[in-house]
């Protein structure tokens, strides 16, 4: 039997911490890739100019100045680090969450004739987070996938723990658009990316597909 987030508690201050740090670490990693990308075309550019045409000149030149403006937008995430005043922090039970969202979403998908394929663990999936903002980012989720699903279609969701990790993955198929165009995440997302969490989206064979990740921050288990 499932327990509900009245039987567990955590520590404010540590869960906090844990959050910050992952939070910072998925930072770091979304720097590297247009960090080295932008210096990799940067060097190319200049290396031999002389055996570069202005087209070849022009394309590396516009792909570096590409990589250098993502930086400025993971750079300007800096100002969304994780703090008390940003976080209303509780045991989240994700879980409940996630068939609660999916549950209202059901009568839309019907009305397309698209198909819902749920596989949830049958154990309580409980972090620490911010209960609002973790739902809100779920149902944003969820509805970016909607919407992209053909009819008729099918929707399979998701769930588990791994590696001190809570995972969530939503796929639709089939979807309209051309590969490797995915749907913009950037409101869900961030809500999601400020409890430490990470998000991937992906459009591939006619399928697309959102993998959402976040830090498995263990409660106590309360005895009674």
């Amino acid at each position: 039997m499932k327990q509900g987030v009245d039987k567990f508690a955590f520590n404010s201050s540590e869960a906090l911490e844990i959050i910050r740090e992952h939070w910072l670490s998925n930072l770091g990693h979304s720097l590297s890739g247009p960090l080295f990308t932008a210096r990799g075309y940067l060097r190319m550019t200049l290396a031999s100019p002389q055996d570069n045409s202005s087209a070849n000149t022009l394309r590396y030149l516009n792909l570096a100045l590409e990589n250098i403006e993502h930086l400025v937008v993971i750079l300007q995430q800096l100002a969304d680090f994780s703090t008390d005043s940003k976080l209303e922090l509780a045991p989240f039970q994700l879980d409940a969450a996630l068939q609660e969202a999916l549950a209202e979403i059901l009568p839309q998908l019907a009305g397309k004739n698209i198909a819902l394929e749920q596989n949830l663990p049958d154990i309580t999936m409980i972090t620490a987070g911010d209960a609002d903002k973790l739902t809100q980012a779920l149902r944003g989720f969820i509805a970016a996938v909607a919407q992209r699903a053909n009819s008729p279609g099918l929707i399979k969701v998701s769930a588990a723990e791994s590696d001190g990790r809570i995972g969530v993955q939503l796929i639709a198929c089939p979807v309209d658009g051309i590969a490797n165009i995915v749907p913009d995440l950037s409101g869900p997302a961030g809500l999601w990316q400020l409890h430490g969490g990470t998000v991937h989206a992906t459009q591939t064979e006619g399928c697309s597909c959102i993998m959402c990740e976040l830090p498995l921050i263990r409660s106590v288990e309360l005895l009674g």
